[in-house]
């Protein structure tokens, strides 16, 4: 299974040092990010820029680790021709934001009026990740992000949103979250503790307490 990092749609996996990328995603906080260093050999033809769009996938399955903008470039000299890149990259939800919705909505489905922001509002992505959670009064937008409507509209329905890897808004009931596993046995069950650990401590265990100076009336 091998890594395959694109910047500016051509594949530059030759130019990544493949063991610095670190991916962070969290779907909750709606914030997804990657850091990786290129390099530029001598003599340096290329670099990468901010606002590039970048994504880091598998070549097995060709499946997303992540997709995005590179959202700042540092830029290192490893000798007098050579050059590192380090890229701090946000998810799409950097381009999502590009203009601020100002609109009025009558009382509507919240999918719908979800739907007409992003068609709207932004470019290139998808609504077919937003499920259908019932209806919600008139909305008033002001000048906000389109992630700050969603934020909005997600609160009043008990929803979780994110932007996935291939620019599908995903939206969808927070009530209907499960727990992965129903109860774990920690005596026989070594498989889903994840990062649990138990620690035994007997070191401030007494059996006999004295007190000094203290008198019982």
């Amino acid at each position: 299974m091998g890594i395959e990092v694109a910047v500016a749609a051509r594949t530059r996996t030759t130019n990544a040092k493949i063991q610095t990328i670190s991916i962070t995603s969290s779907i909750r906080s709606r914030a997804s990010s990657a850091e990786v260093v290129m390099h530029s050999s001598a003599p340096a033809t290329w670099r990468p820029e901010a606002g590039n769009e970048i994504i880091i996938s598998t070549t097995s399955d060709a499946l997303r680790h992540f997709g995005g903008m590179i959202e700042r470039v540092t830029e290192t000299p490893t000798n007098r021709l050579e050059m590192d890149y380090t890229l701090d990259c946000k998810d799409y939800t950097w381009l999502f934001d590009r203009r601020m919705v100002t609109t009025n909505y009558g009382t509507s489905s919240g999918a719908a009026i979800l739907a007409d922001i992003v068609n709207t509002y932004t470019t290139g992505f998808s609504t077919a990740g937003i499920d259908n959670l019932g209806n919600i009064p008139a909305q008033r937008f002001d000048y906000v992000y389109p992630s700050d409507a969603f934020n909005s509209i997600a609160n009043q329905q008990q929803a979780h949103w994110y932007v996935d890897f291939n620019k599908t808004v995903q939206y969808f009931s927070a009530i209907t979250d499960v727990a992965p596993t129903t109860e774990i046995n920690f005596d026989s069950n070594t498989a889903d503790f994840g990062s649990l650990q138990l620690v035994e401590d007997a070191s401030n265990v007494r059996n006999r307490i004295i007190m000094q100076g203290y008198k019982v009336a």
